[in-house]
């Protein structure tokens, strides 16, 4: 890897890490993305478990998002459900107060 993200200043620092001194629900998700390419699945669930699983469901939105522009006629944002949002902000904040404790 030409700039392994834990050993690089390449990338940005996350501003609640930063200034908080909290891990926030992404902090790690860089580094998890890239254990998760060379195939290291479990170093990527200790450095972000939430990006982990709900990486297939990202990926199946862009997928989604991709046949709809492909398909003639006006594109259309995929609107997912209230409870689903609801659900994932919930996930989110008790994944913070967890990994934080």
């Amino acid at each position: 890897m030409v700039y392994p993200p834990g050993q690089s200043s390449f990338y940005p620092a996350c501003p609640i890490h930063q200034y908080l001194h909290i891990d926030c629900p992404g902090c790690g998700a860089t580094r998890a993305l890239a254990a998760l390419l060379r195939g290291r699945v479990a170093e990527a669930m200790r450095l972000n478990a939430l990006f982990v699983v709900l990486l297939p469901f990202a990926l199946a939105g862009g997928v989604e998002c991709y046949r709809r522009a492909m398909r003639a006629g006006a594109f259309r944002w995929p609107q997912p459900r209230a409870p689903a949002v609801y659900a994932t902000l919930a996930a989110a904040a008790l994944f913070t107060i967890a990994r934080n404790f």
